[in-house]
């Protein structure tokens, strides 16, 4: 068992584990009243497996209530997603709902992806959701008909999901775009995000990743300042929720704009006519809360960031208090260490970081 492939369907919809959507027919079977008509019996059993689909997960009940805002404002959606199974649970959600919808995934090519586009980018069609698997329906289509991008669940490597949001900020976009990521906070899936980010933010600060950090108007490379700060939260700002867990009954109570203004993370682009262009996204400022001392914020562009967050004072202050450089250490003598230990164990080693 791939236990981490586990992990992300868990994040993504129970119903996407092996045997959970037949255990629960058959739980919901078993409660129906033997004296009802097998008609009737069948009609409130798949009426209770609807309603669970959508209850059982954190990010359809999020969905639910995000997709009618979208609808009644005249937006258009793409839905991002890793897993055709999941776009399966989509698809039937949506026709549930009596959402007009498309999709693209490895499995449609040719003439029917080209036609599934044209439907969604007529504006004389009523198209509302395109579910499209991030690495089939990611490159290569220009899908300026949408102003939003819901990224369902994210890919280890960064650069696909950003190339799933270059789907909207294609050429002729004349509308603000707005990305929505969902992520199930203290699970596997939130820390992938994390180290993902920091992936991306090591290499726009050493490679200059899809877009060169430079300014048109100064040229060169880029400054200390923009490294710092790629390095401080990756290319995405690494923000700390609350700890506190909400109970699942007043989740799903909530309005979306509870939920947006209690989990949102905004990042603005003030200036959108270089970023989006080149990156289509840009940081925003963050603040990063002491564990020891939550009442005390430290901004990122704090001068003394370093010293607040890593807490290394000492040798600063030794030397303001003596006015002085430290001493170097004496070199000393090199020594040679045999290796001990087998070749298996040195290629374990080397393997460290493999993913």
């Amino acid at each position: 068992m791939n236990v981490v492939m586990e992990l992300r369907k868990c994040c993504n919809h129970p119903f996407l584990i092996r045997g959970a959507e037949e255990r629960e027919v058959t739980r919901l079977q078993k409660q129906q009243p033997r004296n009802l008509p097998l008609s009737t019996r069948r009609e409130a059993v798949h009426k209770q497996l609807n309603d669970l689909l959508v209850t059982s997960c954190g990010k359809l009940v999020l969905l639910d209530k995000l997709l009618p805002r979208l609808r009644d404002g005249g937006h258009r959606v793409l839905i991002f997603s890793q897993f055709k199974i999941m776009l399966n649970i989509l698809e039937d959600y949506l026709r549930m709902r009596g959402y007009p919808r498309e999709r693209i995934d490895g499995s449609i090519t040719g003439n029917d992806r080209q036609a599934a586009i044209d439907r969604y980018c007529d504006p004389h069609r009523d198209s509302f959701v395109m579910l499209l698997s991030t690495r089939a329906g990611g490159v290569g289509i220009n899908l300026t008909a949408a102003d939003t991008c819901i990224i369902y669940d994210s890919d280890w490597n960064p650069q696909n999901d950003l190339q799933a949001q270059a789907r909207c900020h294609r050429i002729g976009q004349k509308k603000s775009v707005k990305v929505y990521r969902l992520l199930t906070s203290k699970t596997y899936e939130l820390h992938m995000f994390h180290q993902a980010s920091m992936k991306l933010g090591l290499d726009q600060a050493v490679l200059g990743g899809i877009r060169q950090v430079q300014s048109a108007a100064k040229g060169g490379p880029p400054s200390k300042e923009e490294i710092e700060s790629l390095l401080k939260y990756g290319a995405y700002e690494m923000f700390k929720e609350d700890d506190a867990d909400a109970a699942s009954k007043k989740f799903n109570e909530e309005s979306v704009d509870e939920i947006l203004k209690r989990s949102k993370t905004v990042v603005h682009d003030p200036k959108k006519d270089q970023t989006v262009a080149a990156f289509g996204s840009s940081f925003s400022k963050a603040t990063f809360v002491s564990s020891e001392n939550p009442a005390e914020q430290v901004a990122l562009d704090d001068p003394d960031f370093w010293i607040k967050v890593i807490g290394l004072t000492g040798v600063a202050e030794s030397n303001a208090k003596h006015n002085k450089t430290p001493e170097k250490r004496r070199c000393k003598g090199r020594k040679t260490y045999k290796e001990i230990g087998s070749d298996e164990d040195r290629h374990d080693a080397d393997g460290e970081y493999k993913v």
